[in-house]
């Protein structure tokens, strides 16, 4: 019995050494797969989604930074249209984040950069005038009015040297603009012309603005940049706007070699003209009309022209001086006063009637002018030197 009890507890204790080893290699061996599952780990679906959509989404920015106008409209439609012809068999990637990805690439700013760039200050100066007049919703109201993500997409889509066609008449108009506003600066402020021309001026680049605006009412990016190129500023206007500048620059010059007595009686009529004449009733003057006027004449015959003028208005002043003299008699004083704005007004016809139509020979209208005889000055001066004689001697 005990010597079967000792063969037991011997052959238990063999079995108990040789398990552990086993067990031990077979931990070391789960150890190693372990360890080789953490060096390559097993591939989800969700993982191969996600790198397939990451793909697919790099695949997009290099189809849009491949497409150009010569193969498609550069619009989202198109993009994504091309893109899921070339990816029918897969649809890891949604319309949305198509487009996601487009308005984030059209609207990058390095883009726009690159484009304008290329272009010198005065291209960029009308590029910049007509992106502000796209987006100004106050021109032609009922037309589009254009957000900067659109005219960045525009101008992505036409590259600098489209870029340089179209706004080439744009270009040329701003230094039109540019050499009459300069001219009209010139001007003296006090002349009304001043005024007039700067007014001209703005409702000529307002309506430019209008006629741009109206060019670029249309979806397609083509059409719009064939518009806007052949749109021109009304030439004719400005023109004529230029030159009229120019004349009134040029009279201030004649008027520099003019005494004050000859500027007071060749001005003092200017306002007048711009009125129906008198007897005629005819076309009246326009400020450059009486402008091309003097400039004809010259300086030599301005100057003949304004002696009997320049007589007439030193007795109108000798008048209003012994009208002042008059004190005491308020009566008189008064009726002498309305008497002598009486004849002034009469004077300042008979000159209109000399200057006639805005059709007449300027040599015809200087002859017009030294026939006028003209004695009122005399007698109303004769009136009130009387009344303050009488005054003395009483």
């Amino acid at each position: 019995m005990q010597k079967w009890l000792i063969l037991f507890i011997i052959s238990y204790l063999l079995i108990s050494c040789n398990n552990p080893q086993k067990n031990t290699k077979t931990a070391t061996s789960n150890n190693d797969y372990h360890l080789k599952q953490t060096a390559i780990p097993k591939t989800t679906n969700k993982d191969q989604i996600t790198n397939n959509t990451y793909d697919q989404n790099s695949q997009f920015h290099k189809l849009i930074l491949n497409t150009t106008p010569k193969k498609t409209k550069y619009t989202f439609t198109n993009i994504v249209k091309k893109f899921d012809n070339q990816n029918i068999a897969n649809k890891n990637i949604h319309k949305t984040t198509a487009k996601q990805i487009a308005d984030s690439q059209s609207s990058t700013p390095d883009f726009i950069s690159n484009s304008t760039a290329q272009l010198n200050p005065e291209e960029n100066e009308a590029l910049n005038f007509l992106t502000e007049t796209l987006k100004d919703n106050n021109i032609a109201k009922d037309s589009k009015t254009y957000m900067d993500k659109e005219i960045n997409d525009f101008i992505i889509y036409l590259k600098p040297q489209q870029i340089k066609k179209m706004i080439a008449n744009i270009q040329q108009a701003l230094k039109e603009i540019e050499n009459i506003e300069s001219n009209i600066k010139k001007i003296y402020d006090y002349k009304k012309q001043k005024t007039a021309l700067n007014n001209r001026l703005k409702d000529e680049i307002n309506n430019y603005k209008i006629a741009l605006k109206l060019a670029a009412n249309q979806e397609s990016f083509d059409t719009i940049k064939t518009n806007i190129q052949n749109t021109s500023i009304n030439l004719t206007e400005i023109t004529n706007i230029q030159n009229e500048a120019k004349r009134a620059i040029d009279v201030q010059e004649i008027s520099l070699n003019l005494t004050d007595d000859e500027l007071y009686a060749l001005f003092s009529f200017v306002e007048p003209l711009q009125e129906i004449n008198y007897k005629t009733s005819n076309k009246h003057y326009t400020y450059d009309q009486f402008n091309q006027f003097i400039l004809y004449l010259g300086i030599d015959k301005v100057k003949d022209m304004l002696k009997n003028i320049v007589k007439e208005f030193h007795k109108e002043k000798a008048v209003t001086y012994y009208i002042k003299k008059i004190i005491k008699n308020r009566n008189p004083k008064n009726n002498l006063n309305n008497y002598l704005e009486f004849i002034k007004q009469d004077y300042k016809r008979l000159l209109l009637e000399a200057f006639g139509n805005s059709t007449i020979s300027p040599d015809v209208i200087i002859q017009n002018i030294k026939k006028i005889s003209f004695d009122k000055f005399d007698k109303i001066r004769q009136k009130a030197i009387g009344i303050i004689k009488n005054r003395l001697y009483k």
